[in-house]
C-alpha cells in the first residue's frame, strides 16, 4: 500500500490555492476545504480522513481532526460520506484505541440526535459497530454515558437514539446496575409527551422484556 504520508504529500499539492504555510498545516487544509461552498471538494476531504489522522498521529487527531470534521459538516451528503464502517473503525485505532473510544462516541452522539432520520439511523449503526469492535465490556462506563444523557434529553430525537442504544447495551454483558439504570429510564420515557418517544417504546416493549432476566 502507499505510503501515507506521500499520499497525504499528493493530496496537499492538489489542493487549491495551497501555500507553504497551509502545507504544513494538514488541519488548516481540511477546515479550508470543509469550509468549500463545492460539495464535491468537501466529501473528497473526507475521503483522506484517515490518511490524515496517521499523518497527525493520535493526539492531534483526538484533539484537532475529530472536532473540526463535526463541526464543520452540515450537508447531508457530505455526512454520509464521513458515515462509512470502515471509516469509524480505522479511526478508533488511530486515535489510540479503545482508551479513547469516548472520542468516536461522542460524534455519534451528535449526529445521532440529528433531524434527518437517515443520519440518526447511520449513526447509531456505526455506534453499535465501534462498540463491536471495541468490545461491550471495554467501554461500557462511556457508553452508558451516553445513553443516559441521550434519554434525559430534551429533544425527541434524543430519546429515541438514547432508546436504541439503551436496548443494544442491555443485550451485553455489562454490569447488572448500569442495566437496571437504563431500563428504569425507559420506563420514565415510556410516558413522555410527545408520541413518537412513547411509540418507540411500545413498539420496543417485547424485546426489552425479553432481555430482562
Amino acid at each position: 500500500p502507499q505510503n501515507p504520508s506521500k499520499k497525504f504529500f499528493l493530496y496537499n499539492n492538489k489542493m487549491e490555492g495551497s501555500n507553504k504555510r497551509m502545507e504544513n498545516n494538514p488541519i488548516k487544509i481540511l477546515i479550508d476545504e470543509l469550509k468549500s461552498k463545492e460539495i464535491s471538494r468537501k466529501k473528497a476531504s473526507i475521503r483522506q480522513i484517515t490518511t490524515l489522522a496517521i499523518v497527525l498521529g493520535p493526539e492531534s487527531t483526538r484533539n484537532e481532526l475529530l472536532k473540526n470534521v463535526t463541526e464543520l459538516i452540515e450537508e447531508k451528503e457530505v455526512l454520509m460520506e464521513l458515515l462509512k464502517k470502515e471509516i469509524f473503525i480505522d479511526l478508533l485505532h488511530f486515535i489510540g484505541g479503545v482508551k479513547y473510544a469516548k472520542c468516536i462516541f461522542e460524534i455519534l452522539q451528535g449526529l445521532s440526535t440529528r433531524e434527518d432520520e437517515e443520519v440518526r439511523e447511520k449513526a447509531l449503526e456505526l455506534f453499535r459497530a465501534v462498540v463491536e469492535e471495541a468490545k461491550p465490556k471495554a467501554v461500557q462506563e462511556d457508553v452508558f454515558e451516553i445513553a443516559m444523557s441521550l434519554l434525559r434529553g430534551e429533544w425527541f430525537t434524543s430519546k429515541m437514539s438514547g432508546l436504541e442504544i439503551a436496548i443494544f447495551m442491555i443485550s451485553k454483558d455489562i454490569k447488572e446496575v448500569n442495566k437496571q439504570k437504563m431500563i428504569r429510564q425507559i420506563t420514565e420515557i415510556a410516558t413522555d409527551k410527545v408520541y413518537p418517544v412513547r411509540k418507540a417504546v411500545a413498539v420496543s416493549l417485547p424485546k426489552i422484556i425479553e432481555l430482562i432476566p
